[in-house]
């Protein structure tokens, strides 16, 4: 499972978005982490609403 923190942040980020989504890269750029580990908390996010 990913970071608690990036979870939190990716979290943020969307409800900042307004519904607009997140682009993946930019996120994993803006935040100086690898893209996997957007990916992968986006993933843990998504079985969180199975």
């Amino acid at each position: 499972m990913a970071e608690p923190a990036l979870l939190e942040e990716l979290l943020r980020r969307l409800q900042e978005a307004g519904g607009g989504g997140a682009d993946s890269g930019e996120l994993a750029a803006r935040l100086g982490i690898d893209h996997q580990l957007v990916v992968g908390a986006v993933k843990s996010l998504q079985t969180l609403g199975d």
